[in-house]
């Protein structure tokens, strides 16, 4: 009987110390591509996460610039991991050049945006900043300005944003 119950025992040990084996020679997390669509040697038994940079700011690592982009109707923009593009002019209303108006008058756009796998529809007004995942987007210049006896069609639209 002591026999058996030691035998049991090792065997026990044996199963124990083989699963530890393998645990530590297989470490369990999802491997994706990087950047560069590129996936990890099997054999590199670090964990990816080792591998991602500290992203912290620090007083002496400054956030980075601000950066102007100049884009038409329809053409994607890439920056920070996002992407986007004026899909449409909702609005605009600005005082023709060779008209005296009571208002200014201001440019709508809607903007299709995706961060991350999520897309999302987002309407700028000119010169208001609209912040989205940490990151504050101003549609800064439209052109051409209008003019009263012309009409602009969407194709003649150039759109500057300042990003930062």
């Amino acid at each position: 009987m002591t026999k058996i119950l030691g035998l049991a025992v090792l065997l026990a040990l044996i199963i124990v110390s083989i699963l530890l084996m393998r645990q530590n020679s297989n470490p369990q997390y999802t491997v994706t591509p990087d950047d560069s669509g590129q996936i990890a040697d099997a054999n590199d038994t670090t964990s990816p996460i080792d591998s991602i940079p500290n992203t912290t700011p620090t007083p002496e690592a400054p956030m980075a610039t601000p950066q102007t982009i100049t884009t038409k109707i329809g053409q994607q923009i890439s920056m920070f991991g996002a992407t986007g593009s004026v899909v449409s002019v909702v609005e605009d209303s600005r005082c023709p050049q060779d008209v005296q108006c009571i208002q200014a008058g201001t440019v709508r756009v809607q903007i299709r945006a995706s961060y991350f796998g999520i897309s999302k529809n987002i309407t700028l007004t000119l010169n208001e900043p609209y912040t989205m995942s940490g990151k504050s987007i101003t549609l800064t210049d439209v052109t051409p300005y209008p003019i009263s006896t012309q009409s602009i069609t969407p194709s003649d639209y150039t759109f500057t944003f300042l990003i930062k």
